[in-house]
């Protein structure tokens, strides 16, 4: 598929995502999104969309804050921004986001896990429960963790440096034997450049005061709720800095949003 092909398909399938905010054709449940993966990736750090706005669409969800200031974790309808220690508190409405999902949390499907060694098994057992890989899924995960390995980011001003420098100075936050909740979305491979294909996860503890995005866990047994969401919509966002991102292009997310 050639560039421009690819950046036409991409700017239709946004143009269709945003012109259906909400219900599916079929009554179905539907996920709602701020800005797009390949802008992230590219330095696009300013959004318009508050948290007071997000708080509309959905109870459960996960992203970012204006200038990579901290990760976002959303739970039971409480959004938390999780800073470069790992320190959670909750956000105040007016923040706002370049680039965040939320859906509401009603699962489908309730699945007793473990043991899992890992984040890649944690994403394979997963997989074993979903009907089809094609359309979008929010997951929720209650359990005490042996291990959990996250990270977050420091915010930044402008100029702003592209997303995959910015990781290069993560911090690591390792969590040991502690209670808590994984929450995210598992995107199709064809939603590359839109979102982050297969599965996103963030974490917070169960005393909702630390967290981070998880590069890897272990657990011996945990509960998970599924929730199966065939609608999706998009809102693109003004605001901020493009470093000549080409739409479409594709975004390779191998270490931003996963180990290496």
């Amino acid at each position: 598929m050639t560039g421009s092909f690819r950046s036409f398909f991409l700017a239709a399938a946004i143009a269709f995502l945003s012109a259906h905010p909400s219900a599916t054709a079929d009554g179905g449940k539907s996920a709602f999104q701020i800005g797009v993966l390949t802008a992230l990736m590219d330095g696009v750090f300013e959004g318009d969309a508050t948290f007071a706005d997000l708080k509309k669409q959905g109870d459960m969800g996960i992203g970012t804050f204006n200038g990579l200031d901290g990760e976002m974790a959303a739970v039971d309808g409480v959004f938390y921004r999780i800073r470069f220690d790992g320190t959670a508190t909750p956000a105040d409405d007016g923040d706002k986001t370049p680039f965040a999902t939320v859906a509401s949390f009603s699962p489908d499907r309730e699945i007793a896990l473990g043991p899992v060694e890992g984040f890649n098994a944690l994403c394979a057992r997963l997989d074993k429960e979903l009907p089809t890989e094609n359309i979008v899924y929010a997951v929720r995960i209650d359990g005490l963790f042996a291990h959990i390995k996250a990270r977050s980011v420091p915010g930044y001003q402008r100029p702003y440096p592209k997303l995959p420098e910015i990781v290069k100075t993560q911090s690591h936050l390792p969590y040991d034997n502690v209670e808590g909740t994984l929450v995210g979305f598992r995107f199709p491979d064809y939603a590359k450049g839109v979102n982050v294909p297969g599965w996103h996860l963030h974490f917070l503890t169960k005393d909702r005061k630390r967290g981070g995005h998880v590069l890897d866990v272990k657990f011996e047994k945990a509960t998970a709720g599924l929730v199966f969401l065939n609608g999706f919509s998009v809102e693109l966002q003004k605001g901020g800095q493009l470093h000549g991102a080409r739409l479409g292009s594709g975004a390779e997310t191998k270490g931003v949003f996963t180990e290496k």
